[in-house]
């Protein structure tokens, strides 16, 4: 069952799961490992709304050992210190420090009280301080200026890896988001480890405009607050965001740079105007011992291993998927505010919820029906896509083995096979057939044409399996980054029995950690 939570939740809480790659352990930017992020809340009266949010790359001295780094900036209206050393050498060198708009200056100083106190910064005399901010002016009193190097220090020090607070405290007690209050929010994706299980995660300060989107779902024209609605422009697209993506993939700084480009994808997917007034920029960069560039491989040439451009694609799609997240994330686990000049309203979850209910209900209709030899081109070309290959371990199968494959399988009383249709066009296959692992089982699986992949067909189809297939107890088992998959298995009832990590399926291919499901009634 699906929680049904009224005051702040996540994103997958309230039943939205966007994309098709699973989340890491914590679902934030510390699934990659050695990342820490820390926060200071600046509350004061009636008017200060305002904070610090730091993010560490790793546990020791940044200057001494740096990380490589990129940039990408969708709209510049903004005032990101550090950037352009960051984008001539490719490396970050301090903590990312995120805040408002008019404190920037004092962060730096916070950044640099804290990197020359740190062991092995004793002969610097030249330190890059990375800023990034948004402007939280109608909430906070900006402009009484209230951040000092004392909060940045505390931000630093206060930093952890594990569960990050999310929502309206640090860089974003003050900030706005579509209208609604905004703050401070991380998600993050796995790679299957046929496509090298890396991890990306995102952790963003969103305080922008638009026409909110989650996951699909028109929610700003439902709730009529959105940008242009009258046809007037009264600038209620202005504002920020600061994206910060870290990754374990061994990245060069080129790459890097091309990996912070997609989160203007993800942002995109949330319904962003990236207007006039708008600031979005993207950082991201790798914490793999492979780059990271210590004091010797700065003295001399260096030979780095990292990713070739041909591996890149995966992991373009994880930092889309994770930054879409995020934003939802910070909206989500943010409450009303009242500040400076007024009240900023959550996100009411509750209508959020029936609207992710109607959408469920408007799905399109699925059926099943006996699978014929006219059928077989179509489920070749579901079955070659490397992508759904990868998130299924099931390897890709040449024509020839493809066909003998079916073959076997129509022949044998013992299996129940089902075309699925989904208004009547063919997009899929389930079924099931004798567990050769646990007595007295049948064994589950199916396979749904990625295009379809999003708008609940293969939980309609299940269910209408399951009418069918009355015998029990039905195990599956599902490789842990189909996080989809996963879900549609729970939603029907099925219950977790288990975690293995096994050869897998794939030739070639490493070992991969896979969940075992059942359902006995």
């Amino acid at each position: 069952m699906t929680p049904k939570p009224t005051g702040p939740c996540r994103a997958r809480a309230l039943g939205l799961r966007p994309g098709v790659l699973a989340p890491g352990p914590l679902n934030a930017i510390t699934d990659v490992a050695g990342v820490r992020v820390g926060h200071v809340s600046v509350i004061e009266g009636e008017a200060i709304r305002t904070g610090v949010t730091a993010i560490l790359p790793h546990g020791g001295n940044p200057f001494v050992e740096r990380v490589p780094a990129g940039l990408a900036v969708g709209n510049g209206f903004g005032k990101l210190m550090g950037s352009t050393q960051l984008q001539e050498l490719g490396e970050l060198e301090t903590p990312i420090v995120l805040t408002n708009t008019l404190a920037v200056p004092r962060a730096a100083d916070g950044i640099l009280d804290w990197m020359l106190a740190q062991p092995g910064s004793s002969g610097a005399g030249s330190i890059n301080p990375l800023v990034a901010e948004t402007n939280d002016g109608f909430l906070n009193d900006i402009r009484a200026r209230v951040i000092t190097a004392g909060h940045v220090i505390a931000a630093i020090a206060s930093a952890r890896d594990g569960a990050v607070a999310e929502g309206a405290l640090g860089a974003g007690t003050g900030t706005v988001a579509f209208g609604w209050k905004g703050g401070i929010g991380s998600s993050s994706r796995r790679l299957p480890a046929t496509l090298g299980g890396y991890t990306v995660g995102a952790l963003v300060q969103s305080n922008f405009g638009g026409v909110l989107c989650m996951d699909g779902i028109p929610v700003g024209e439902a709730l009529g607050q959105y940008f242009l609605r009258d046809a007037l422009d009264r600038g209620d697209a202005d504002g920020s965001i600061i994206i910060v993506l870290a990754t374990d993939a061994p990245l060069s700084d080129r790459n890097l740079t091309r990996l912070a480009r997609r989160a203007m994808a993800g942002l995109a997917r949330t319904g962003a105007a990236m207007s006039d007034g708008s600031g979005d920029y993207a950082l991201a960069f790798s914490t793999a011992p492979e780059v990271r560039r210590d004091t010797a491989r700065r003295a001399g040439r260096a030979e780095l291993v990292e990713l070739p451009n041909a591996s890149m694609s995966p992991l373009f799609l994880a930092a889309i998927e994770a930054t879409e997240e995020a934003i939802y994330n910070s909206l989500l686990m943010a409450e009303t505010v009242r500040g400076y000049r007024g009240t900023i309203e959550a996100l009411p979850r509750e209508r959020v919820r029936a609207l992710i209910a109607a959408r469920a209900a408007a799905a399109p209709s699925v059926t099943l029906r006996d699978i014929t030899d006219d059928d077989l081109p179509t489920l070749f070309a579901h079955q070659a896509d490397p992508l759904a290959s990868a998130l299924a371990d099931f390897p890709s199968r040449e024509r020839a083995a493809f066909d003998a494959h079916w073959a076997r399988v129509r022949a044998n009383p013992a299996n129940r096979t089902q075309a699925i249709l989904a208004e009547g066009a063919l997009v899929g296959n389930i079924g099931s057939w004798p567990s050769h692992e646990v007595a007295g089982a049948r064994e589950l699986g199916y396979w749904i044409d990625r295009a379809q992949w999003g708008r609940g067909i293969a939980t309609r189809a299940l269910r209408a399996f399951l009418t069918q297939e009355t015998h029990r107890p039905l195990v599956a088992q599902v490789v842990a980054a189909n996080a989809r998959s996963a879900h549609v298995l729970e939603r029907a009832g099925f219950v977790q029995t288990g975690r293995e990590t096994r050869p897998s399926d794939i030739p070639g291919n490493p070992d991969v950690e896979a969940l075992n499901y059942r359902l006995d009634a």
